[in-house]
């Protein structure tokens, strides 16, 4: 089994999922309202699926999204990080937060940290988050960690907005 990191930050541990994070993923990616840029809503078992797809992201690749939990609580909030699944066209740091902690700079903290981690870890020169266009809370999420907005790609359907993360050695340079 391969070793899950636990990056923290002020707020939050970005950590391994566990199958008690399962009935809150569930509960996000079962609503309409909440899983409508996730591909939908699904059910419980289609969730504890997606859950174990990025879990297993891990082995297969030597990373994979973390599960954001409350520093404080433990509490799942949500799960971001890299994730370059097969068939994707560029590597992708990619987040999502459950409705009761969105508009709270989760995401942007959690996917900050995940970068970084993920340019210091994996050797990732760049990264790109794919978007869907009317999703403009994750669009503000990709402008605060200093992504730019570079056309758009088809991606199993869907148009997707392709937002270009600063390379690793810019922000090594910023961090000096």
């Amino acid at each position: 089994m391969t070793h899950v990191p636990v990056l923290e930050t002020d707020r939050l541990r970005l950590r391994e999922f566990r199958a008690s994070d399962h009935a809150a993923f569930a509960d996000f990616v079962g609503d309409p309202g909440a899983a409508h840029f996730l591909g939908g809503a699904c059910d419980a078992v289609t969730a504890w699926r997606r859950m174990a797809a990025f879990a297993g992201h891990w082995p297969l690749r030597g990373f994979g999204p973390f599960a954001i939990a409350s520093r404080e609580t433990d509490e799942f909030l949500g799960y971001c990080g890299p994730w370059f699944p097969y068939g994707k066209p560029e590597r992708e740091i990619m987040w999502g937060v459950i409705p009761a902690a969105q508009r709270r700079g989760i995401a942007s903290e959690a996917a900050h940290a995940a970068r970084q981690w993920t340019y210091e870890n994996c050797g990732w020169p760049m990264a790109v988050s794919y978007i869907a266009p009317e999703n403009i809370a994750s669009r503000r999420v990709a402008e605060k960690l200093g992504a730019a907005h570079d056309g758009n790609v088809d991606y199993r359907g869907y148009v997707m907005q392709v937002w270009r993360h600063p390379p690793s050695e810019t922000l090594n340079q910023k961090s000096q």
